[in-house]
């Protein structure tokens, strides 16, 4: 079954139901599937390599234990706490049921983001690439700082677009490399040096853009 209907059947909430209808993509994403959600994810096709950033741990776990929260919020951390357990143990159903719930009941934004990303890797993971994609743009609209899910979507589209390179669809493929580079720049720019074989791939393609690159030389010790 589709996690899709796993999620509906969490919850009733609307704007989580409007969030599958954002960015709707054209195409389903197609290269071959997450070995894992545990540490780092990995993406490969033919000359391709992409790395997918994993889950995130648990944010505050030791705060939910030992400092008095809301109600609400408390509900909030329980929940995610599960997903993420159902997550790493591969009951992705179940995480996303969990991850539903708790998006219920967060109000904050940042830690929706984290919520939001999760959902995305769950839907990767079980090979549903435009959801994913789906997921990690509503995850960057409430925390544009959220590198991984650049990255991300970045490897999705770059993935595709090896696809497309391989069945001779030129324009096809340039669109959606361009569209990877966007990603992967944006990534490169709020953690330089940290996806390496993506920046090394916008070096090389003559598609890197912004100030990533001078800041990591400069991080390097160069002037």
């Amino acid at each position: 079954h589709s996690l899709q209907s796993a999620m509906g059947a969490a919850t009733q909430w609307p704007l989580l139901l409007l969030g599958i209808l954002l960015c709707r993509l054209p195409w389903t994403f197609s290269s071959t599937r997450p070995r894992s959600l545990v540490s780092m994810v990995s993406m490969r096709a033919a000359d391709e390599d992409g790395i997918l950033d994993g889950t995130f741990k648990e944010v505050a776990s030791n705060l939910v234990g030992s400092m008095p929260l809301p109600g609400v919020e408390k509900e909030a951390h329980d929940a995610y706490r599960v997903g993420l357990n159902a997550q790493t143990s591969g009951d992705l159903q179940m995480a996303v049921r969990s991850y539903a719930q708790a998006l219920r009941l967060e109000s904050d934004p940042y830690d929706r983001s984290y919520i939001l990303y999760n959902l995305g890797l769950c839907f990767a993971d079980n090979g549903e690439y435009s959801k994913a994609a789906k997921y990690y743009l509503m995850a960057v609209d409430q925390n544009y700082e959220l590198c991984s899910a650049w990255n991300n979507l970045g490897v999705l589209f770059h993935a595709q677009g090896m696809k497309a390179e391989r069945d001779f669809r030129s324009e096809r493929a340039d669109a959606l490399f361009a569209k990877a580079a966007e990603y992967w720049n944006r990534a490169a720019s709020c953690s330089p040096g940290t996806y390496q074989d993506a920046e090394r791939w916008l070096l090389q393609t003559g598609r890197a853009s912004g100030d990533w690159q001078s800041d990591m030389l400069s991080a390097a010790g160069f002037r």
